[in-house]
């Protein structure tokens, strides 16, 4: 199963490298001065959610385990502006920037966060059960061997 959480945490920054792909030429338009995105005070919400989304793919890349703070720290803006921007979408407020489509991309960014935090908690507790199983099962055996 060790395969399958290495698997998961590949899936996660993946997901993450592609959303970073897709907000780098609204980035790129903020910095040369187009208002591409909604303003939070006077910090663009693109360069938020981007280091948002950065912050969860280091998290997993070095350690799910440790770093699970990092990854709540980017995971709960990304999450709260998608919420706030969706919302705002839906009640006739035009706040996102939108697809080549049409589609606000604070839908895409909503579902995408809302999937990648039970993932992330998934593959880290998977994990911690592939590092402390095997050792709990020794320390069992051990203690059966010499009472």
């Amino acid at each position: 199963m060790v395969w399958f959480g290495w698997a998961l945490r590949l899936g996660i920054v993946g997901v993450a490298s592609w959303i970073l792909a897709g907000l780098t030429p609204l980035i790129l338009d903020e910095l040369n001065g187009i208002d591409a995105c909604p303003m939070l005070g006077p910090i663009p919400a693109c360069y938020l959610v981007g280091i948002g989304y950065f912050a969860m793919a280091v998290a997993v890349i070095f350690s799910p385990r440790k770093l699970t703070v990092l990854f709540l720290l980017g995971w709960t803006p990304v999450f709260l502006l998608a919420l706030s921007g969706s919302t705002l979408e839906i009640l006739g407020y035009n706040t996102c920037p939108t697809s080549p489509a049409g589609t606000p991309l604070c839908y895409f960014s909503l579902f995408v966060a809302s999937l990648l935090l039970p993932v992330f908690l998934f593959s880290r507790n998977l994990q911690q059960t592939n590092i402390d199983g095997p050792r709990r099962a020794n320390e069992q055996t051990n203690e059966q061997r010499h009472p």
